[in-house]
């Protein structure tokens, strides 16, 4: 089992780095520019360099889940619109490691999303889940286009 769990504070962390990146001095602030963290000062000495905004999980069954060593295969972005966010997360087609997902173009797959809403509490094991939903790649638009 696949866990693709997209995460805003880790995408205002790769911001933040991009922007650094760019210019190291503009965007020095107390609060790191991420304004998806906590409150409080930043230590940017504790901070380290993310791959993605995706955490990219496998497990096999009841408290088995864990992180996957090798991070950034799953990409992913996010945008606050209107009290919403919109969120967008890929992965190449083919899989790069044995425990990933296998994603065919034509037969039927399921696939099942679950939204945390911070805002009012969830944490942990209290999300909204959806039900099962069912996945068809559509074979033509699966070919590599070079």
């Amino acid at each position: 089992m696949n866990i693709w769990h997209w995460k805003a504070d880790w995408q205002a962390d790769l911001e933040y780095q991009r922007a650094q990146e760019r210019d190291p001095k503009a965007s020095r602030s107390k609060d790191c520019g991420n304004k998806a963290r906590l409150p409080g000062p930043c230590l940017p000495m504790l901070r380290f360099r993310r791959a993605s905004s995706v955490e990219d999980l496998v497990g096999g069954g009841f408290s088995t889940l864990t992180s996957k060593w090798q991070q950034g295969l799953v990409q992913g972005n996010g945008i606050w619109d209107k009290g919403h966010w919109k969120v967008v997360v890929k992965r190449a087609l083919q899989r790069r490691e044995p425990e990933s997902a296998i994603f065919r173009p034509g037969p039927l797959q399921t696939v099942a999303f679950a939204v945390w809403n911070g805002g009012v509490g969830e944490r942990g094991g209290q999300k909204a889940v959806a039900p099962w939903v069912q996945l068809v790649l559509d074979p033509a638009s699966a070919q590599v286009i070079k």
